[in-house]
């Protein structure tokens, strides 16, 4: 442990001199503890009750091998005071080197400065000498219109909570909206306002907010990449030249991807690099967040040992697609998804399957950097041949009946495949790309059957911006919630624009499997402070996950349980709603939500009345959503 005296700087002292701090005193988290704090009016403790501070202070920092029992912890009046007589203790007791790196200036420390939170926490996390980060920009207007949308939607988003019924979230019917449309802008509101659908409330957004066609599309791509092209910070982190020791040649960093549609870029930094761009102001200035480009793996599922009769006997289709009513859209509206596009961001694809042979009219693959790898369709796969798991979702999606069995829930609608998870895993920075090439090609869904397990009741926002564009755009992006069981979510599952599946089986009973929780949003550049915090639960929805038949790379077809099984029952639901009503709203952003309230608003409620952990707002049902959306 001698070693580890030499690494020890006066940064890392006063983290871990904050943490325990912290512990101390459970009623101040240590996250907000800077170096003006007293000990006494702010921390609670009084001069003559310290000798245990400075006990805890000297096993704090025992496996430094480093004898601080000489810090007279009553004798400091506030927190910099301790750090001080701490700092000085671990010189003088060690022979050992130590960094004399600075703090920074106060502010940082009194956790005014977000940027060096969010970096401390990556290095602490991580220990790589070279981290992959992502940046997230400040987009002036679209953060504005964004932030837009999130107030319009706020009280109903209360509202909602409280409801007994799914029923309420109804969209308004056709009479409703012809009167609405020929209303007078008063009318318009007040209408709006009433109404407890997203849809409605879409319309009180700003016009730019609600209006994003291709030219505003092509505005934004052109401010982001400027913005990314002269921001100082990134163009020092990007062009700086490092030197390998021993005299290793020159190497510049390697150019990483911008992606408009979330307002991010990615950007692999050597530890010193994060912590000094964090703690200079010139530097950060534009930069709303940074996170980890962390890795997900593809969500665990399972084949069946064995089937109830119930799905057995289903000789027509997979149980899922007679459950939620599709083949009866097929027969009652001729539809079965045309002209509707579905992009499937998963593992890939077996483009040759009879059952998806000629469906494939987009496909891309990104390496962990988010940069495109593969475009043409003759690059079209499986990349993942152990799991299948890209093939059997696109199946559920789309699949037809070579089998003599309907596997498909919109066997007329299109894909497109976006391998994100190849092999099973990626990155954050290969979901946002795919999620832009996604909007980029005229998707009309996107199906996400992944996630990261997230054990905080906080979800991370890295999704929320792009979620909440594509909803602009009119895609509504549906989203597994999860495999970890009841009172655990994944992201992007559980951000609150996505619209989180949960997993049923074929007695409508909710799979033990499948996630949901409440979720508590505390801090947010898009929601102002005074909303927060912001409380909301997930799934909202829950469809057919359990013992799914669906198409497997080489021919074949499995059966398999998890949301990951169940999301893309939602997503072909989403495909035969829009085809066989075109007309669902004025905008885009509108259209995205009348989508996402039909389906909710109809559903077979089970479990606890209004919206729960297990079922979301209830079991889909396509008919009825269909129905009430031509009504």
């Amino acid at each position: 442990m001698a070693t580890s005296a030499s690494q020890i700087s006066k940064r890392e002292v006063f983290v871990r001199l904050r943490e325990l701090l912290g512990r101390l005193q459970r009623l101040v988290p240590s996250d907000e503890i800077g170096l003006s704090d007293t000990l006494e009016d702010r921390l609670g403790f009084p001069r003559n009750g310290r000798r245990g501070i400075a006990t805890r202070i000297n096993r704090e920092f025992s496996e430094f091998e480093i004898n601080v029992r000489g810090v007279q912890s009553r004798d400091a009046e506030t927190v910099g005071d301790l750090l001080d007589l701490v700092w000085a203790a671990i010189q003088k007791s060690t022979a050992a080197v130590v960094s004399a790196a600075g703090l920074g200036a106060p502010a940082v420390l009194l956790g005014t400065n977000p940027l060096r939170r969010q970096a401390e926490e990556i290095l602490d996390r991580h220990s790589d000498s070279k981290i992959s980060v992502i940046l997230q920009m400040n987009m002036g207007d679209s953060a504005l219109q964004v932030r837009d949308l999130a107030g319009t939607t706020l009280d109903v988003m209360k509202r909602r909570s409280l409801l007994q019924s799914a029923r309420d979230l109804r969209p308004m019917k056709n009479e409703e909206r012809n009167r609405y449309r020929s209303g007078s802008a008063q009318v318009r509101r007040r209408m709006a306002k009433e109404s407890l659908s997203f849809a409605s409330q879409a319309v009180l957004a700003t016009e730019a907010m609600t209006s994003v066609d291709k030219t505003g599309v092509d505005q934004r791509k052109a401010y982001f990449r400027s913005l990314v092209s002269k921001h100082a910070g990134i163009k020092q982190l990007r062009g700086k030249e490092k030197t390998k020791k021993k005299g290793a040649p020159v190497r510049k960093a390697k150019k990483k991807e911008t992606f408009w549609l979330s307002g991010t870029t990615v950007l692999s930094v050597d530890r010193d690099e994060l912590w000094n761009f964090t703690g200079d102001p010139s530097l950060t200035a534009g930069v709303d967040n940074i996170c980890l480009n962390s890795v997900l793996r593809l969500p665990r599922v399972a084949e069946p040992k064995s089937l109830p009769q119930n799905v057995t006997d289903n000789m027509v289709s997979s149980w899922g697609v007679q459950a939620i009513g599709a083949m009866s859209v097929w027969g009652s509206f001729e539809s079965r998804g045309e002209g509707i596009k579905v992009a499937v961001l998963d593992t890939g694809i077996d483009p040759m399957h009879p059952d998806l042979a000629g469906k494939l009219k987009n496909w891309a693959e990104f390496d962990g950097d988010g940069n495109r790898v593969t475009s043409t369709l003759a690059d079209a796969r499986e990349t993942d041949a152990q799991s299948n798991h890209g093939t059997h979702v696109c199946g559920t999606v789309a699949g037809g009946n070579a089998s003599g069995q309907w596997i498909g829930v919109a066997p007329g609608a299109d894909l497109a495949a976006g391998a994100v998870l190849p092999g099973g895993s990626g990155t954050f920075a290969q979901i946002l790309a795919g999620i832009e090439w996604a909007a980029e090609i005229g998707a009309n869904v996107i199906n996400m059957s992944l996630g990261g397990l997230t054990l905080d009741v906080e979800p991370p926002d890295i999704y929320t911006r792009t979620i909440i564009s594509c909803l602009q755009l009119g895609i509504p992006v549906v989203t597994a919630i999860g495999n970890d069981g009841s009172q655990t979510t994944g992201t992007p599952g559980n951000d609150l624009f996505s619209y989180g599946v949960g997993a049923t089986d074929s007695r409508d009973k909710a799979a033990g499997f499948s996630g949901g929780r409440t979720q508590v949003i505390r801090e947010s550049e898009i929601f102002r402070p005074q909303d927060l915090p912001l409380v909301y639960s997930k799934p909202d929805i829950s469809a057919p996950g359990v013992g799914i038949r669906s198409a497997a790379a080489g021919g074949g077809y499995r059966f398999l349980n998890g949301t990951s099984m169940a999301t893309p029952h939602v997503s072909g639901a989403m495909a035969l709603l829009m085809s066989a009503v075109p007309d669902l709203g004025g905008t885009p952003l509108e259209r995205a939500f009348a989508v996402q309230d039909f389906l909710s608003s109809s559903v077979e409620e089970l479990g606890e009345s209004g919206q729960d952990h297990r079922y979301g707002q209830g079991r889909l049902d396509v008919l009825r959503a269909v129905g009430f959306a031509v009504e």
